[in-house]
Formats: structure tokens, sequence, C-alpha cells
């Protein structure tokens, strides 16, 4: 991520700038701008999943 980001909802992800998400889904639940991740952790392996929002 280029960005820092505090989650607005139960099923969002807080994240810090430098942080890897896989997306999974840039249309989550048909919204533009939301987009269902996983957050990515040391060794590649899948951490954590929930939504991100998408920003510029």
């Amino acid at each position: 991520t280029h960005f820092e980001y505090e989650k607005e909802s139960p099923y969002g992800l807080s994240f810090n700038k430098g942080e890897v998400f896989r997306v999974v889904d840039t249309l989550y639940n048909g919204k533009l701008g939301s987009w269902l991740a996983i957050r990515i952790g040391k060794n590649h392996q899948e951490v954590e999943r929930g939504i991100i929002p998408n920003k510029n």
C-alpha cells in the first residue's frame, strides 16, 4: 500500500504504508472503491482477509 488507513467497519482492515495485499474482488458487494483483499505476511503467507479502500 502507499497510504495508511484505519478501518471503518468490522469487516474492514486497517493497514500501514508498505503492507502487501492480494486483491480478490475490485467491486466488493457492487461498491465502487471497495476491495476484498488478503493481507500477505512474512514468508508470503495469507494472514487476514477483509475490505480495503481503493485510493489513487
